[in-house]
């Protein structure tokens, strides 16, 4: 790629791909205080309804893959033009569902569309914006995803409890149809030649210490992310309004976006061990609370130390996937966000039985169990594998 920026690759362009990562963000975000509400509409029980999540999250890690490769063959542009398209046709028909299993098919399919948005868009960047401007598109990027994270759960929330849980569908739909219609004034970037799946595959999971990454990002996909649904539903079954425990979770999205900025500019003075163990402290910190105790403040503490585990633990496994992959970069990195949702879904799955079950102290302390062997074996081995990469060349990518 020539280091001269292309005549549309500007403040708009970057504006729209935050723009889709803002909306996939808040579309991935809004089910969490939703959860007990639909449970409630639908007269279903709360594991049930939290399969709604668990398909949701399972779909979106699997399908990465899926589409690096298809916007590899068919280009930047249509893949996200399709993927939004169809998501937007997925949430218009959680919008209509009239019972569980069609709600979870339509949030099965929405999960997989939106799994091409922020990966074609970084993909996108990385074709068409110079070296010396990447980092800062990359991150106005992931900044889109942070606040749409931290804007899902309350706009969810105060739609649900005022309004209906069907009209949060509704935005996403009527969003994702606009930016479908809004993305095609982008060029199509000049790509290289794709490699074929199967070969980038075996190359990427050929290296153990690959494997070892991959590994270690389900287990973070578990911890890190697959309980973070349940903080609202805690605080609403225990007689919390929807917005209120929308607004406390919301501390989450906040803290993602604050301890990123912070590892950004100071990353570089700590090594990739140390960022990884003090994420994997303030996710124990966070499990050990909520094992204890769930009313409205221990909550918003809890949602602000997840939030501050992002940045520093994920992001650092983050650049070190994308050193080991090699020339199959993209694909390596795309199986660490699959290996990620992965245990993202798994979480939710967990998480969901036991508390449906009234084993909400358990459910937090097999997340708390997870974390802690996750840090130790995360923080030994990259302090022993790979050269001092710090957290600062990557941003939070989700």
């Amino acid at each position: 790629m020539s280091d001269e920026t292309p005549p549309a690759t500007g403040r708009r362009t970057v504006r729209l791909l935050q723009a889709t990562s803002f909306t996939s963000g808040l579309d991935r975000a809004s089910i969490a205080p939703l959860i007990v509400v639909l449970a409630k509409d639908l007269h279903e029980s709360l594991d049930r309804v939290t399969l709604v999540a668990t398909a949701y999250f399972l779909a979106y890690g699997l399908l990465q893959a899926v589409w690096g490769n298809v916007s590899d063959r068919f280009g930047r542009v249509r893949t996200m033009r399709l993927s939004l398209a169809i998501a937007a046709l997925a949430c218009l028909g959680a919008a209509i569902a009239p019972g569980l299993i069609s709600l979870l098919v339509a949030r099965t399919i929405a999960g997989a569309a939106f799994a091409a948005s922020i990966p074609a868009a970084m993909v996108y960047i990385g074709d068409t914006v110079p070296l010396r401007e990447r980092q800062g598109a990359l991150t106005d990027l992931m900044t889109g995803t942070a606040v749409g994270t931290a804007a899902g759960t309350v706009f969810a929330a105060v739609v649900a409890q005022y309004l209906h849980w069907r009209f949060v569908f509704v935005f996403g739909a009527i969003a994702a149809a606009a930016l479908t219609v809004l993305i095609a004034t982008l060029p199509e970037p000049q790509r290289a030649p794709a490699a074929p799946f199967r070969a980038a595959f075996r190359e990427v999971t050929s290296r153990r210490i690959t494997l070892l990454i991959l590994g270690l990002s389900m287990a973070e996909g578990f911890a890190l992310l697959g309980f973070l649904v349940f903080f609202p539903a805690t605080l609403q079954l225990g007689g919390a309004s929807t917005s209120a425990a929308g607004a406390v979770t919301a501390a989450y999205g906040v803290s993602v976006m604050g301890f990123g900025f912070l590892v950004k500019t100071f990353g570089h003075r700590f090594s990739p061990a140390t960022l990884i163990t003090a994420g994997g402290l303030s996710a124990a910190a966070t499990y050990t609370l909520m094992s204890l105790h769930r009313d409205l403040f221990t909550v918003l503490v809890a949602s602000a130390l997840l939030g501050a585990s992002l940045p520093l633990m994920h992001s650092t496994l983050q650049t070190w996937i994308t050193e080991s992959g090699g020339a199959q970069r993209a694909m390596a990195v795309s199986l660490f966000a699959t290996t990620l949702f992965t245990g993202n879904a798994l979480g939710a799955f967990v998480g969901g039985s036991l508390i449906a079950g009234g084993h909400v102290r358990t459910a937090f302390l097999a997340a708390l169990a997870v974390s802690i062997p996750l840090t130790l074996v995360a923080a030994v081995s990259r302090q022993r594998h790979g050269p001092v990469i710090t957290a600062r060349e990557t941003p939070v990518a989700l």
